[in-house]
C-alpha cells in the first residue's frame, strides 16, 4: 500500500515511565519509540513530552526511522525522578485502495418473471463485506444511463437507497425504484 503524499497526520506516542537511574550523578538513556498505522511513512518526530520538563535534566535525539515509525534517544541526569515521555510522529498515511467488484442486488421478494430486472415498488439488497470502508454503488440502464449512489449522500431521482445494515458476516444496504408522482 503506498501512502498518500496529499496529507500528513500526527500519530500520538505511548507514554513510557523512566524511574530515576539510581545514584546522584549518574547517566540513563532509554529508546522511546511511536509506531504509526499499518501502510504509512513516518516523516518525522514533531513533538516530545517530558513530565519534569525536557531540558530540565534530560534530552532526546537523535531520532531515527524504523520499519514501523520512529524512535529517538532519551537521557536523563535525575537519579530519584520518575518521569513520564513520549514523542509524537508526522506521517503521510496510507493512500485508500479502490477495487472495483460486482455485487448482484437481491430482491427481498421474488418476481419469477423478469429475473435481473429492476421492478418499481420491489426492495432489493446488496451485500458487502465487513472489510469494506466505504462504497458506491452504480446501475446502469439498458439505455447507457447511470445512476450512482453514495450512500453518504442524498440520492437524487427515481430510487431511494436505505442505511448500511450491520450484520453478523456482511453489511447489507436496501435499494429500491420508486415512480415520482
Amino acid at each position: 500500500m503506498a501512502p498518500d503524499a496529499t496529507r500528513t497526520e500526527v500519530q500520538k506516542g505511548p507514554l513510557y515511565t523512566i524511574p530515576g537511574c539510581g545514584n546522584e550523578g549518574c547517566n540513563q538513556y532509554c529508546q522511546i519509540c511511536t509506531d504509526v498505522p499499518t501502510g504509512a511513512e513516518p516523516i518525522q518526530i514533531v513533538e516530545s513530552y517530558d513530565s519534569i520538563t525536557l531540558g530540565r535534566w534530560s534530552g532526546m535525539g537523535p531520532d531515527r526511522r524504523t520499519a514501523t515509525g520512529m524512535c529517538t534517544q532519551y537521557w536523563q541526569h535525575s537519579h530519584n525522578v520518575t518521569r513520564n515521555v513520549s514523542s509524537n510522529v508526522s506521517y503521510l498515511p496510507a493512500a485508500p485502495v479502490i477495487s472495483k467488484r460486482e455485487i448482484p442486488l437481491v430482491a427481498l421478494s421474488q418476481d419469477p418473471t423478469l429475473p435481473g430486472v429492476l421492478r418499481i415498488g420491489k426492495t432489493y439488497a446488496a451485500e458487502f463485506s465487513r472489510d469494506m470502508q466505504s462504497f458506491d454503488i452504480v446501475l446502469k440502464s439498458f439505455t447507457g444511463e447511470e445512476f450512482v449512489f453514495t450512500p453518504s449522500k442524498a440520492v437524487a431521482g427515481p430510487f431511494k437507497i436505505g442505511p448500511l445494515e450491520d450484520k453478523t458476516d456482511f453489511n447489507r444496504t436496501v435499494l429500491s425504484l420508486e415512480l415520482p408522482w
